[in-house]
Parts: structure tokens; sequence; C-alpha cells
């Protein structure tokens, strides 16, 4: 079962999602999604996904992504993955987002969909 996705508009965090690919519509295996904009507040802050490896691919402009006590300037067309557990902060333009694998996360999309469990995300 296809399921279609409309943008998200977090206006107060200064981005725009859309999502294009969900972890029911793989398996458990991926979640796909395209932001613009720049995030502020919290989720311009550093930030750790525990199980999850994260690649990061700029679409158009540049972006600045701060992980292992290094800068990585990134073009469009270029990516970069950040391992579990990293530590990380990106500073976003227009991006497409994956996050996977994960055994939660392939676990939760074989019964139902739920919420990141309180406290996910920060380091």
């Amino acid at each position: 079962m296809t399921i279609t996705h409309g943008p998200l508009e977090l206006d107060p965090f200064g981005i725009r999602v859309e999502f294009l690919r969900n972890g029911e519509e793989t398996g458990g295996e991926l979640l796909e999604m395209e932001v613009s904009g720049r995030p502020h507040g919290f989720l311009s802050q550093r930030h750790v996904h525990p199980h999850q490896t994260e690649r990061l691919e700029v679409l158009s402009g540049a972006m600045k992504v701060s992980m292992n006590g290094r800068e990585h300037l990134l073009e469009a067309g270029q990516s970069v993955e950040v391992p579990p557990g990293t530590p990380h902060t990106p500073d976003r333009a227009h991006l497409r987002q994956d996050r996977g694998p994960d055994e939660h996360r392939r676990s939760s999309a074989r019964s139902s969909r739920t919420s990141p469990p309180p406290g996910a995300g920060r380091p």
C-alpha cells in the first residue's frame, strides 16, 4: 500500500518537511524526507540518533555539518553519513535526509506507527 505524504510546514522552527518514504513503505528499513529552510530553536542544536545511520544529501545551496570535532562543508550533490550514536549539528539548506536501519523502527513499522521514545535524539 502506498501512503501519500503532504508537506509539513514547521514555520515556528524554520523548516518544511516532505516525507518521501516511511518505515511502512520500506519494511522498516528507511525514513526518507526532503527538508528545506534554516532550522532554529531545538532543531538547530547538537543531537544524536542512538541506533540510526543518518545520511544528509544537499539538493541545493550549501550546508555545514559538525561532528567528531570537524566541520563538513557540503554543496549541492554532496552528502555525508552520520553513524549511529554520533553527536552532530546540521546547518541545513535544502537536503534529502534518510535514516535507517534501526531494529526498533523495523519492528515498530511492522506492528504500528509509533512516536520516538521520550528523550530520543538528545545527547
